[in-house]
């Protein structure tokens, strides 16, 4: 009987401490305006990636970011600081044309190496 309830009791545990995991995770979503990247989703996703990020998801059509992140490890302050820096590091593309073309040059040379294999 004693076993039981010691087996009960850190099942108990196990399960409670799972719960809590589960709501330390946040979703937020941060609206960009006007912007165009020429990157690929992937890509555009990955930059915002940082630590504590659990999930970021790009919606071009709607302009929005969805992010996932535990509050524990980052802030949805670092997370926009890094969403405002790939922003304005594409604007600052987008105002040298030459960069800008060179780099749209090497997506396409990715998509044919991509597709070709």
């Amino acid at each position: 009987m004693k076993h039981l309830k010691i087996v009960a009791s850190l099942i108990a545990f196990f399960f409670c401490a799972n719960q809590m995991q589960a709501q330390l995770i946040i979703t937020e979503y941060i609206k960009v305006k006007d912007f165009n990247s020429g990157l690929s989703r992937q890509a555009v996703e990955d930059a915002v990636y940082a630590k504590g990020v659990k999930d970021v998801k790009w919606d071009e059509d709607t302009q929005m970011f969805t992010v996932s992140y535990e509050w524990r490890k980052t802030t949805m302050g670092d997370i926009r600081e890094k969403v405002d820096n790939l922003v304005s590091s594409m604007s600052r593309l987008e105002n040298h044309p030459e960069s800008f073309e060179r780099m749209q040059e090497r997506k396409r040379a990715a998509k044919i190496e991509t597709a070709s294999k």
